[in-house]
């Protein structure tokens, strides 16, 4: 299938202090390769082709009864994809899967049904080389983190925008 570079997605964001940890991390990853700027986030869904008032009253109707996630940041992964160059992989809980499968159920309207959850630290076209070395100076990873926010988000690929729209507190 064929990327969707203008669309919608919905994102998961974090408690404020999982956020200033990821995006300290993202820097540390960001100083050396250089990749494009955008915010800390777990997709869960998407692409959409619009987000009408409909489709956000239904996420709000979700998000208003739920509590916070936690979910597992397992390891420091690359691939050889511009969107998940250098991530952090986060392990598939039964929640976090069945609040996926709540919002897909109620959308229904997203096209990829495929979910490896994680949290990007760059975007881009890197030599595993180079990615290698600092995942070798990042360490590991095992760590709680709260997903606490859902954020609905206009992205433009091309033009490297990624612009929330709308965000819903868990």
């Amino acid at each position: 299938m064929k990327r969707i570079s203008k669309a919608h997605w919905i994102w998961g964001q974090f408690l404020d202090r999982d956020m200033v940890y990821l995006d300290s991390i993202k820097s540390r990853v960001n100083e050396k390769l250089k990749g494009p700027n955008f915010d800390i986030h777990l997709t869960l869904l998407g692409p959409f082709m619009s987000m009408d008032k409909d489709k956000i009253n239904e996420i709000k109707n979700i998000c208003t009864n739920r509590k916070p996630i936690e979910i597992f940041a397992k390891r420091y992964m690359t691939s050889n994809n511009f969107f998940t160059s250098f991530f952090i992989e986060i392990k598939k809980s039964s929640t976090l899967i069945n609040f996926r499968n709540d919002l897909r159920g109620s959308l229904q309207e997203n096209q990829f049904t495929s979910f490896s959850p994680h949290v990007s630290l760059t975007y881009g076209n890197f030599p595993k080389k180079e990615k290698n070395i600092i995942k070798d100076e990042l360490g590991d990873v095992n760590m709680k983190i709260i997903l606490n926010k859902i954020c609905i988000v206009d992205v433009n690929e091309d033009k490297f925008s990624w612009k929330i729209i709308k965000t819903f507190v868990l």
